[in-house]
């Protein structure tokens, strides 16, 4: 049964008193999508809600938003571990949290006891960190290694134990917590079946030599890790760009990173948004199988390159990617790689959403300080005609880099937070809600 009414029920502010405010801007630079309110934390929870989050996602089937929440300390100073933030789709009430103090949580809050070990500019350790739901409901959310002790002083070191992807059933239970023997955060994932049965494909980015960063390859039914596709090949004597690593291996990917990955249920693949590799340094999209061979590998079946993107974002429209890149945002033909259109508007994102409902693609607009991006907000790439329609901005000063959208309603979710540790101190943050009022209601049984 849905949580509706319970203690922690917060409804949307309303629009004459928002949380956070729209900036001026003219029509032409802002799409026609309104801010129709800002789900907060009760004023009893985390000093620091919101401050420090990760990936969203919105589960059409259920009409639910989730967004990783590494939350921090709460009023008595007691550090909070993190949760999975659950919030009503439709009406922006908050319904629960799921997996509170369950996770490593920001081990750059003060309180953590972690912070003289933390890494600056923040630990790669945190979580949680991507979060999706699976066609039966289960959350799937990936971990950083919890501390097994306490700091031992500025510059010192703390003992955690590896990385994990935790699974919980609707009621919130942990039912499963995969141990995937990182010694950084599991980060970024995607869900999809293959003849029936269920595959995830999550990234561990920030694997540091000599360990290499890496994707594991999950039987989502049996939750049993089925193989694992390290990022340590050297770059090829051939020197193609599009040559294919040995199985079990992508191009080293040391100081890139692996970032968004998606999954095609057309074809049955996955496909992971590469920043870089020695073979590639201004990245590549990798076409990765859901199986792997009994000796545990996983396999690259595909390297598109891309060029000067140091990507970060990645979307599936139908037979397109929409690719971020550090500088811009691309539209990119699936089977082929070819580029079909590149915006610069949409610089300075992360995370990106496709919504088939509308034919949207969404972006975390990161904002300030990002060099040549006035502000923070909404981005949105009309995929179906190749335009660009603008940024939806948000208040100077907050700090965004994730976003969802669907639900019932169509809503587009933009979690924020303050600007600075001080300022998110102080207040609690929220996740922004908007809608576009021509969008028609979706199916209630749609799936994502």
């Amino acid at each position: 049964m849905r949580m509706r009414g319970s203690p922690v029920v917060v409804p949307l502010v309303a629009a004459s008193a928002l949380l956070v405010g729209l900036l001026p801007a003219s029509a032409a630079q802002t799409p026609p999508y309104q801010h129709i309110g800002t789900v907060t934390e009760p004023n009893t929870s985390l000093n620091d809600g919101f401050g420090s989050f990760d990936i969203s996602f919105v589960d059409n089937q259920r009409d639910e938003y989730l967004l990783a929440d590494r939350a921090g300390t709460d009023q008595t100073g007691t550090f909070i571990h993190g949760r999975i933030v659950v919030v009503d789709a439709d009406d922006g009430s908050l319904l629960k949290y799921v997996g509170a103090d369950q996770f490593s949580g920001n081990y750059n809050s003060p309180a953590s006891g972690l912070s003289g070990c933390a890494e600056v500019p923040r630990d790669p350790r945190n979580g949680p960190n991507g979060v999706l739901t699976d066609d039966d409901g289960f959350i799937w959310v990936g971990d950083g290694n919890k501390a097994t002790s306490a700091c031992s002083g500025a510059g010192g070191t703390v003992t955690s134990a590896n990385s994990t992807i935790k699974v919980f059933d609707q009621s919130g239970a942990l039912v499963a917590s995969i141990d995937n023997g990182g010694n950084r955060r599991a980060d970024e994932l995607a869900f999809g079946k293959v003849h029936g049965s269920g595959r995830i494909l999550i990234s561990n980015p920030e694997e540091v030599k000599p360990n290499f960063p890496f994707a594991t390859l999950i039987n989502a039914d049996s939750r049993k890790i089925l193989g694992k596709i390290i990022y340590d090949e050297p770059k090829p004597a051939s020197g193609l760009t599009d040559a294919v690593p040995p199985v079990g291996h992508g191009w080293d990917a040391s100081n890139f990173g692996l970032e968004q990955d998606v999954f095609d249920p057309e074809d049955g693949l996955f496909y992971l948004n590469v920043p870089g590799t020695v073979l590639n340094p201004g990245g590549e999209i990798d076409v990765i199988s859901p199986e792997a061979n009994a000796a545990g590998q996983g396999r690259v079946v595909k390297v598109m390159p891309l060029d000067n993107c140091g990507g970060s974002g990645l979307a599936l429209a139908g037979d397109k990617l929409v690719v971020q890149c550090g500088g811009d945002i691309r539209v990119i033909q699936e089977d082929t790689g070819q580029q079909l259109g590149l915006f610069t508007d949409g610089a300075g994102a992360d995370e990106i959403w496709f919504d088939p409902a509308d034919g949207n693609a969404y972006q975390g607009i990161i904002g300030p300080p990002i060099p040549g991006v006035p502000t923070a907000g909404v981005g949105i790439l009309d995929v179906r005609h190749l335009q660009y329609l603008g940024v939806v901005p948000v208040a100077a000063g907050l700090g965004t880099h994730s976003v969802a959208a669907g639900g019932r309603n169509n809503r587009i979710f933009l979690p924020m937070a303050e600007g600075s540790v001080a300022a998110h101190n102080a207040g609690n943050g929220g996740i922004g809600m908007f809608h576009r009022d021509d969008r028609e209601p979706r199916g209630g049984d749609e799936d994502n």
